[in-house]
Protein backbone atom coordinates (compact mmCIF):
# COMPACT_ATOMS: atom_id res chain seq x y z
CA UNK A 1 0.00 0.00 0.00
CA UNK A 2 2.40 2.67 1.04
CA UNK A 3 4.58 1.62 -2.27
CA UNK A 4 1.46 1.83 -4.19
CA UNK A 5 1.02 5.82 -2.89
CA UNK A 6 4.64 6.38 -3.11
CA UNK A 7 4.70 5.60 -7.08
CA UNK A 8 1.79 7.42 -7.52
CA UNK A 9 3.79 10.39 -5.59
CA UNK A 10 6.71 9.95 -7.49
CA UNK A 11 4.71 10.60 -10.60
CA UNK A 12 3.19 13.76 -9.41
CA UNK A 13 0.29 12.48 -7.98
CA UNK A 14 -1.09 13.57 -4.99
CA UNK A 15 -1.83 10.45 -3.22
CA UNK A 16 -3.22 9.17 0.26
CA UNK A 17 -2.89 5.75 1.71
CA UNK A 18 -5.63 4.48 4.56
CA UNK A 19 -6.78 0.98 6.09
CA UNK A 20 -5.26 -2.05 7.53
CA UNK A 21 -1.91 0.03 8.31
CA UNK A 22 -3.78 1.83 10.91
CA UNK A 23 -4.76 5.08 9.08
CA UNK A 24 -8.07 5.28 8.73
CA UNK A 25 -9.65 5.98 5.90
CA UNK A 26 -12.64 9.05 6.96
CA UNK A 27 -9.70 11.44 7.30
CA UNK A 28 -7.83 10.57 4.55
CA UNK A 29 -11.08 10.35 2.28
CA UNK A 30 -11.79 14.36 3.99
CA UNK A 31 -8.44 15.31 2.97
CA UNK A 32 -8.54 14.18 -0.79
CA UNK A 33 -9.04 16.63 -3.41
CA UNK A 34 -11.60 14.96 -6.66
CA UNK A 35 -8.04 14.94 -8.75
CA UNK A 36 -6.60 12.87 -5.72
CA UNK A 37 -6.01 8.68 -5.66
CA UNK A 38 -6.93 7.52 -2.63
CA UNK A 39 -4.94 3.86 -1.77
CA UNK A 40 -6.57 1.78 0.45
CA UNK A 41 -5.27 -1.34 2.20
CA UNK A 42 -8.53 -3.21 2.72
CA UNK A 43 -8.99 -6.77 4.41
CA UNK A 44 -11.27 -9.50 3.73
CA UNK A 45 -13.34 -8.81 7.25
CA UNK A 46 -13.70 -5.52 5.25
CA UNK A 47 -15.07 -6.45 2.66
CA UNK A 48 -17.24 -9.30 3.39
CA UNK A 49 -20.40 -7.44 4.09
CA UNK A 50 -19.52 -4.46 1.98
CA UNK A 51 -21.28 -4.80 -1.45
CA UNK A 52 -21.76 -1.19 -2.80
CA UNK A 53 -17.49 -0.45 -2.61
CA UNK A 54 -16.74 -0.22 -6.27
CA UNK A 55 -13.08 1.65 -6.64
CA UNK A 56 -11.78 2.01 -10.31
CA UNK A 57 -8.97 0.32 -10.33
CA UNK A 58 -8.05 -2.50 -7.97
CA UNK A 59 -4.87 -3.73 -7.34
CA UNK A 60 -4.31 -7.35 -4.99
CA UNK A 61 -1.48 -7.59 -4.13
CA UNK A 62 -1.61 -10.65 -1.85
CA UNK A 63 -3.99 -13.11 -1.86
CA UNK A 64 -3.13 -16.36 0.58
CA UNK A 65 -5.16 -18.90 2.24
CA UNK A 66 -5.43 -16.90 5.35
CA UNK A 67 -8.18 -16.81 7.98
CA UNK A 68 -8.84 -20.99 7.50
CA UNK A 69 -11.00 -20.12 11.06
CA UNK A 70 -12.80 -17.76 9.23
CA UNK A 71 -13.17 -18.80 5.97
CA UNK A 72 -13.06 -21.54 3.46
CA UNK A 73 -10.26 -21.06 0.71
CA UNK A 74 -13.34 -20.57 -2.05
CA UNK A 75 -15.07 -17.85 -0.04
CA UNK A 76 -11.90 -15.56 1.12
CA UNK A 77 -10.75 -15.86 -2.64
CA UNK A 78 -14.33 -14.61 -3.80
CA UNK A 79 -14.13 -12.16 -0.79
CA UNK A 80 -11.03 -10.52 -2.02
Amino acid sequence: TALIADMFRSCGITAHRAGNMGIPLAPALAAAKPADVLVLEVSAAQLENVHAFAPSIAVITNIQPEHRNLYSWQTYHGIK
